[in-house]
């Protein structure tokens, strides 16, 4: 990249919030419902202690079987479906908001991120990013093709903001698939690794790494050439 950054595109997840506050809504949410049905009450806690232990596919499996209900897969994908489709209690992260007010100013600003649709897009109400943000890419509404490390959004977002890749950068959370696509189209990267991230502690495979590392979005937003 040889000049000013114009546009900055910004993941979601562990990027402009906690994903452990979504995860946490999202039980609750659960937990009203199991409740409602099947009269079972810390339904959402005994989910938070194995997401907490680590367990991420099999969390409502696991607790039916702790708490001695019956069950079945439908049972399991309704509670999915209640889990996706609930409306977060979440909030920006402070340095989030911190950097929202004075980054529009001196940059366009665009979101690429990946995840359920409705899940997203209720994200995306919940944080208010239609004030900052445009566009919002949300990669399954676009299909699978365009998922991360796919570059086909990152494309999609110099088309609508009439640049090259080599004035954008992009600052996300997951070094497993977030800033391939994104360095193929010449884009800067930024991985903003945070404590309480869920990819935290994970390390890129070869290839696959952000060119920068921050701690979080003042940082990462300091490593950019603004102008």
């Amino acid at each position: 990249m040889t000049g000013f950054v114009k546009v900055v595109t910004f993941d979601i997840d562990d990027t402009l919030f906690s994903e452990r506050m979504y995860v946490r809504s999202g039980f609750e949410a659960v937990g009203r419902h199991v409740k409602q049905r099947w009269g079972i009450d810390d339904f959402a806690e005994r989910s938070w202690r194995l997401f907490e232990q680590g367990e991420r596919r099999q969390v409502f499996d696991r607790v039916f079987d702790a708490v001695r209900c019956r069950w079945s897969l439908d049972d399991v994908e309704d509670l999915v479906r209640v889990y996706r489709e609930h409306y977060p209690v979440i909030k920006l992260y402070p340095d989030a908001e911190q950097v929202l007010r004075f980054l529009p100013s001196r940059c366009r600003l665009a979101v690429v991120s990946d995840g359920p649709a409705v899940s997203q897009r209720r994200k995306v109400e919940a944080l208010g990013l239609k004030s900052y943000f445009d566009p919002i890419i949300l990669t399954a509404e676009w299909g699978a093709k365009y998922a991360n490390p796919s570059h086909l959004a990152f494309r999609e977002v110099e088309t609508k903001r009439g640049v090259s890749g080599d004035v954008c950068a992009y600052i996300a959370d997951n070094p497993l698939k977030d800033f391939l696509g994104p360095r193929v189209c010449g884009w800067q990267t930024v991985r903003v690794r945070r404590l309480d991230g869920i990819y935290g502690m994970l390390e890129p495979e070869p290839g696959y790494e952000a060119d920068l590392e921050a701690s979080d979005l003042r940082e990462a937003v300091s490593k950019l050439n603004l102008g």
